[in-house]
């Protein structure tokens, strides 16, 4: 009996871990930083262009609103490391403080531009050609 059971519940489970298979093509937009940095600048009129922050790679992941690019962003909160979760197409979709689930401790940072403008180096950024 819990044998059936199991093949009756099985195939509607497999929706939930579906394959990338939305994954873009081409990638994510390069100028992704600049999105986020606005979009912080914006959320938290306190943050400085000097104030130290730090971003992910993004990553495509299923979220609420479903297929997304997900990038954390470390900053300076009155004197505590805050993270935040962006989830992000061409534009903002969503964010938040991050959970546990957006996996942002396991991941690796780059400085983040809070100014918005990118500079040789920043992520998405050649840099010049020489």
């Amino acid at each position: 009996m819990v044998l059936l059971a199991a093949f009756v519940i099985a195939p509607g489970c497999s929706n939930l871990a579906l394959p990338n298979e939305d994954v873009p093509t081409s990638g994510v937009d390069p100028s992704y930083s600049k999105i986020v940095a606005t979009y912080m600048k914006n959320t938290f009129p306190g943050l400085s262009p000097s104030d130290a922050a730090e971003i992910s790679q993004p990553r495509w992941v299923q979220s609420e609103k479903g297929w997304n690019w997900l990038a954390c962003v470390h900053f300076q909160d009155h004197g505590h490391r805050r993270t935040y979760s962006v989830l992000f197409k061409n534009d903002v979709v969503d964010a938040r403080y991050s959970v546990l689930t957006d996996a942002c401790g396991t991941q690796s940072y780059l400085p983040l531009d809070l100014s918005g403008a990118q500079r040789p180096g920043a992520i998405g950024d050649n840099g010049p050609l020489y």
